[in-house]
């Protein structure tokens, strides 16, 4: 495999020499490859007119390795031992109900499409804001007020209180009667 690179100068001069610089450059998969740099060069040697890469294939050393259990495997192939498969096309066709299914509904496709919209006759539409009966207000202005006293709610408003916690122990007879129950 070769692949060649170009690059060119902004010089517009002719072309004097042509050199030869070997460039390796490294493959991830296939190892390193050698490539060849051409410089051409115009008459003034410190400015470049163009370049051209050229990458040679790799060499047998470089190619990735195969196992060798694996090679044998490959060489040994017989494809006589291999069986013989016959290979079907199948085809499957619709059934009636898929075919009158189609037909109904590509019927009511070209249906809308055909339609002429010049044959509806010319209506109002007629706006109607239903307001709330009056329970239905009341319910939410209570339902509001609840809402705006808890929101409001002063918790200075209260009188303080010291808690007791009580856990009341059962008394020694109780103790005796459960025992001896």
């Amino acid at each position: 495999m070769t692949g060649v690179t170009q690059t060119r100068s902004s010089s517009a001069s002719a072309p004097k020499a042509i050199t030869n610089t070997p460039t390796p450059h490294r493959h991830p998969l296939l190892g390193s490859w050698t490539s060849h740099t051409l410089w051409i060069k115009n008459s003034r040697p410190e400015k470049e007119l163009c370049s051209a890469s050229i990458m040679s294939s790799p060499s047998l050393n470089e190619l990735p390795k195969v196992a060798v259990d694996l090679k044998s495997q490959l060489e040994g192939f017989n494809p006589s031992n291999m069986k013989h498969a016959v290979t079907q096309e199948k085809t499957v066709l619709p059934t009636a109900e898929d075919v009158a299914s189609e037909k109904t509904q590509k019927a009511l496709i070209e249906g809308v499409e055909a339609f002429d919209s010049s044959k509806l006759k010319p209506t109002e539409t007629q706006e109607k804001n239903l307001l709330p009966d009056k329970d239905a207000i009341e319910q939410e202005k209570g339902q509001q007020q609840l809402i705006a006293g808890i929101e409001n709610f002063n918790p200075k408003s209260l009188k303080h209180t010291e808690t007791q916690e009580k856990n009341p122990l059962p008394t020694k007879e109780a103790i005796a009667q459960e025992k001896g129950a």
